[in-house]
């Protein structure tokens, strides 16, 4: 499975791309949207809200209409409000709360 990961915390970066590999997935780690816009296939994509060069919740919608059929997460620590939720629902994705722990990406991956 390739798993799209956009933060700009190279540590958050090195840990999941760790823990993903363990898991057995592929990670395609990107420090911005600018490096994450390339990637071409992808079958999971997690997102940070607030990126240095752009919006993740923006991102996401871009994400989805360059595929249609994978699984969309923004992930931040901070909760998103009602209008951040209807768009994520408009776009047929979902929010993660940080960190992600090793015990939930897994249950991402088996969705």
């Amino acid at each position: 499975m390739n798993v799209l990961i956009v933060d700009d915390s190279e540590e958050l970066l090195m840990l999941l791309n760790a823990v993903l590999k363990k898991l057995g997935c592929n990670p395609l780690c990107c420090s911005g949207i600018a490096q994450a816009s390339a990637v071409k296939e992808f079958d999971l994509a997690l997102v940070d809200w607030n990126l240095e060069d752009g919006n993740g919740v923006d991102f996401l919608a871009k994400l989805r209409n360059k595929n249609p059929n994978a699984s969309l997460y923004l992930m931040s620590a901070t909760k998103p409000d009602e209008t951040i939720k209807r768009k994520l629902d408009q776009i047929g994705a979902f929010y993660e709360a940080k960190p992600l722990s090793p015990i939930r990406l897994k249950q991402l991956i088996d969705l």
